[in-house]
């Protein structure tokens, strides 16, 4: 066995230590994370990974993120961004050079945002379904050169600055740490809680910070895909406070709003349909403090979404 395939062993070994001896979410009920600040889960050194931090943790807060990722520091803000934290950390020269690996080298960034919520609903803007799902947080991306996952209130973005093995084995790593760390549920945020059992599509949980389907009032929307019969369907709920009548109102007014051949469990007097050369049929409807629809209905798809909105009630 050569020192460099004898170092990627050990560096899996050191994953999966990391992986299996973490606490999850222990203390998630119990730490009090109002006051910790997003700079605090960058050590200065990790002696169990042998990673060292290389440069000065920078933190930039509120308004002053465009300073960092000027050009798409809006989105963050729509989800209620705090505060990032960021920093470079390399791996030991000794392990480097004994083991032949090559110069690893990571920066880290944790995103701090008001709410779970919020922290989850940015992550889906970065989230690509076709890339590898991870199982760090309530939910997780890989490249080859990168981790993305988030937990609690926090969004952990890990970058390598290549895609070798060794570079990828101490991301894994290092995303183990942080899931151990950093304190916060590794549930999806509760609300998707009320879609119902089914054949869920991976990585289809959303929330849409504003202007879902191009109105501007149907914001903090949350959307998961099922398939059904075969099709997939999305389903979305939407906070009602006067969204569904001012939607209905702005279907009829263009013309594009038509009757539901079946209630589908919506409130008295509420429920309507549009055609989309895009999304498909979209039927929408109110349900006590929900607006709740599906793009993509067919009328086989009638009792299934049905039995969806009256357990909304």
């Amino acid at each position: 066995m050569t020192k460099r395939q004898f170092g990627i062993i050990l560096i899996a070994f050191i994953t999966m230590t990391l992986i299996f001896g973490c606490g999850g979410d222990e203390n998630a009920d119990t730490v009090d994370t109002k006051n910790l600040k997003a700079e605090s889960f960058l050590p200065e050194s990790v002696e169990s990974l042998n990673l060292t931090r290389t440069s000065e943790v920078k933190t930039y807060v509120g308004e002053s993120l465009y300073e960092y990722i000027n050009g798409g520091a809006e989105v963050y803000h729509l989800y209620q961004f705090e505060e990032v934290a960021t920093a470079y950390y390399k791996l030991g020269e000794v392990a480097t050079e004994y083991y032949e690996l090559g110069e690893v080298e990571i920066i880290a960034d944790v995103y701090q945002f008001a709410t779970p919520e919020g922290s989850f609903g940015m992550f889906t803007t970065l989230r690509d379904p076709e890339l590898e799902i991870v199982s760090y947080g309530s939910a997780g991306f890989k490249t080859g050169s990168s981790i993305d996952f988030v937990k609690g209130r926090y969004l952990i973005r890990l970058t390598g600055f290549n895609e070798s093995e060794a570079t990828q084995a101490f991301i894994n790593s290092f995303a183990a740490y942080f899931a151990e760390v950093v304190p916060g549920t590794s549930e999806l945020p509760s609300k998707f809680n009320l879609f119902p059992l089914g054949e869920v599509v991976a990585a289809s949980e959303i929330i849409h910070a504003e202007a879902y389907l191009g109105r501007g009032y149907l914001n903090d929307v949350y959307l998961e895909s099922m398939i059904v019969e075969g099709d997939t369907l999305t389903l979305f709920l939407i906070p009602n406070e006067g969204q569904y009548q001012k939607w209905y109102d702005e279907m009829t007014a263009e013309g594009s709003a038509s009757s539901l051949d079946t209630p589908l469990g919506y409130d008295e007097g509420t429920g309507f349909q549009i055609e989309s050369s895009f999304y498909g049929t979209i039927v929408a409807g109110g349900n006590g403090s929900w607006l709740a629809g599906v793009s993509g209905y067919k009328p086989s798809h009638a009792s299934f979404v049905t039995a969806w909105i009256s357990s909304l009630k």
